[in-house]
């Protein structure tokens, strides 16, 4: 006992044995054990039973499993610079590296609430967020949208009409079900469990559209035959030489209805966005 008495004194340098042994009863004592990987599952399946849509709980388990992987010891143990070093490690970047980050700040916020970690865990905090370069934003020409949907296979054409026609966002596409197509009153239902701002909203559906959808159009069914279009989108393009672009939604409803109708149309929020996106005047 003496021995272990005078080597904490040596590594406490000048802290009393009693202000450390509080230390460690507020900070460590009081903490759960629960392995990264255990804490990941309750943080998803708490996110599940809240309602969070299941794009956000795919992106969640991806990110963190693989956080989970690589830390196969209790959550307590990982400090900030492992995560950074974590975050190091993926050669993740810009948005990539931010939805990482962000993804890994809401499992420690959620340990410390749960007293895996002690509540002075930094987690995130102390790591710089990405800088974020703007996208540039480009909308396809008439051209080049007809030579999209006359390229991909039949299966992906009511999903790349609907979006280039009503610039309806790529996760609602992938949510949509075609019971939510009312062609006859010429309308699409989004509805606001499956809307990216939780408000419903019904776009409208063009003639032109119309007549793309009628020979593909079920009772029932999901639109898109992929969970993920991202892919698909980028990989058509490529093959039609054409850049990917956000769609000939946004050039149509501008040019035709303004800046209000297509904002009110795809469901931003403030009239800023849709001007800052898409780079139009109001």
């Amino acid at each position: 006992l003496v021995v272990d008495a005078v080597t904490a004194r040596s590594t406490l340098k000048g802290v009393s044995l009693a202000e450390a042994a509080r230390f460690h009863v507020e900070h460590t004592a009081n903490v759960i054990s629960k392995l990264v990987a255990e804490v990941v599952e309750e943080l998803v399946s708490d996110r599940t039973k809240n309602g969070r849509s299941p794009a956000y709980i795919r992106d969640l388990r991806t990110r963190l499993g693989n956080f989970a992987e690589a830390f196969k010891c209790p959550i307590a143990s990982v400090n900030t610079r492992d995560i950074e070093a974590y975050l190091d490690s993926t050669g993740a970047q810009g948005h990539y590296r931010k939805n990482i980050r962000d993804a890994i700040g809401t499992l420690f916020n959620f340990a410390r609430k749960r007293g895996y970690v002690p509540k002075d865990h930094d987690g995130v905090a102390a790591i710089s967020k990405p800088n974020l370069i703007p996208r540039e934003v480009r909308v396809f020409t008439p051209d080049e949208f007809e030579k999209l949907l006359t390229t991909v296979p039949a299966r992906l054409v009511p999903v790349l009409a609907i979006g280039g026609f009503t610039a309806i966002r790529t996760a609602e596409i992938e949510r949509l079900d075609w019971s939510r197509i009312n062609l006859r009153e010429g309308y699409i239902e989004i509805l606001a469990r499956t809307a990216k701002k939780k408000v419903r909203r019904l776009p409208p559906i063009s003639p032109n559209l119309k007549q793309w959808l009628k020979p593909f159009k079920k009772e029932t069914g999901p639109v898109s035959p992929f969970a993920r279009l991202g892919n698909q989108w980028n990989k058509f393009a490529d093959r039609a030489g054409i850049e990917w672009a956000v769609g000939v939604a946004g050039l149509h409803l501008t040019r035709a209805s303004g800046c209000r109708r297509a904002q009110i149309v795809i469901g931003h929020s403030r009239p800023i966005s849709w001007r800052l996106a898409y780079r139009v005047p109001v």
